[in-house]
């Protein structure tokens, strides 16, 4: 009996009617998607006009107005709880995918339907591709972002979750996103993941992420991703206590982002 492999692509958003329509029109191109929820986070500035315009940019469009703010991963468990298909994506409302790269990549989830699935990340500062990220992988057992993988003498990176393809089930399992955090939800989330399945990848671009922060926001993501980091270490506490250089790994690799984001080279 053949499966039906599906994917539903969530696009979460709090007051920033005007970039979503960008993020939305990017997940509208790829036809394999069989729905897209749009989660607003509660924004005050809300209006009719706007609900009435994503409604009408896709019939496969679902919009879903939260009455309360419970913050990013609380809006992305929301799309997670009603999405109809066997497998999922998450999409920041200034974030884009790359259509050629999602279909490649749905090609390599259909033959490993179990296992999340990450591609390339290009970074985007003031409309231009800055850099990219090489996906890693990991195989189960092997706790994403602390085991480190090289291949020809290179680093891979483990800053490309935004990227996942994730199947349903087992996200649900697990959880959803942990509500605790404001950053570091995608690291939490991995370390679950990476203990019940392998990682794979693929070498095409899939998700073009958006770096033009202020500088109150890049202070305001200084002092979240400190606090996240403590709430990181006391969660998983018995595991980094049992794995003193897992442990060290994890800091240091926490020291080297926080310096990239003083310097706004993240």
């Amino acid at each position: 009996m053949k499966t039906d492999h599906s994917l539903s692509v969530v696009v979460t958003t709090h007051m920033r009617q005007e970039k979503v329509i960008s993020a939305i029109r990017s997940v509208a191109r790829i036809s394999l998607v069989r729905e897209i929820v749009v989660v607003d986070d509660a924004s005050p500035n809300l209006t009719s006009e706007w609900c009435d315009l994503v409604c009408s940019l896709d019939a496969r469009i679902k919009l879903v107005c939260l009455k309360q703010n419970v913050g990013l991963p609380g809006a992305r468990n929301s799309g997670l709880n009603i999405i109809t298909s066997s497998h999922v994506m998450f999409l920041d409302d200034d974030d884009q995918l790359v259509s050629h790269g999602v279909r490649r990549m749905w090609r390599s989830v259909k033959r490993f339907p179990g296992s999340p699935c990450v591609g390339i990340v290009l970074v985007e500062k003031i409309g231009k591709i800055r850099h990219f990220r090489l996906p890693a992988s990991t195989h189960k057992g092997e706790i994403w972002g602390l085991d480190s993988k090289r291949f020809n003498g290179s680093h891979f990176s483990w800053a490309v979750k935004q990227s996942s393809i994730l199947p349903v089930d087992l996200i649900r399992k697990l959880g959803g996103f942990d509500c605790q955090f404001r950053t570091r939800e995608w690291t939490d989330l991995y370390f679950q993941i990476s203990k019940e399945v392998k990682v794979r990848r693929v070498f095409w671009p899939v998700y073009r992420l958006n770096r033009d922060l202020s500088s109150s926001r890049l202070t305001a993501q200084l002092q979240q991703r400190k606090l996240s980091m403590e709430l990181l270490l006391a969660k998983h506490h018995d595991f980094f206590h049992e794995n003193p250089k897992r442990t060290n790994t994890l800091v240091k690799n926490h020291k080297e982002m926080l310096e990239r984001t003083k310097q706004g080279n993240i």
